[in-house]
């Protein structure tokens, strides 16, 4: 989780911000990382690593993707939701 929440892709950071956020997000990628290394081998600790960031990444896009999709929707099709959506996509905003 920590990986995750460090990522410094976050819109509307400043710099230094981004730096920050890099560092912690390296930090806890190297532990990950050699705990892996620890428990799987050099190798295969390295792999499994790759697919948890990989993870993480396909998350965030996906993510990002229903944030763009919602916001399309509601903007071209508000009227024709029913009234039960509509917490939803304030909450999105």
């Amino acid at each position: 989780m920590a990986i995750l929440f460090s990522n410094p892709i976050v819109k509307g950071l400043s710099y230094q911000g981004k730096d920050l956020l890099y560092e912690e997000y390296f930090r806890y990628t190297k532990m990950l990382l050699e705990y892996t290394q620890n428990k799987f081998g050099v190798i295969d600790g390295a792999k499994r690593l790759d697919e948890c960031i990989l993870l993480i990444n396909t998350s965030i896009q996906i993510n990002q993707a229903f944030g763009e999709m919602h916001s399309y929707m509601l903007e071209k099709y508000s009227n024709t939701f029913p009234k039960f959506f509509k917490p939803f996509f304030d909450s999105q905003h």
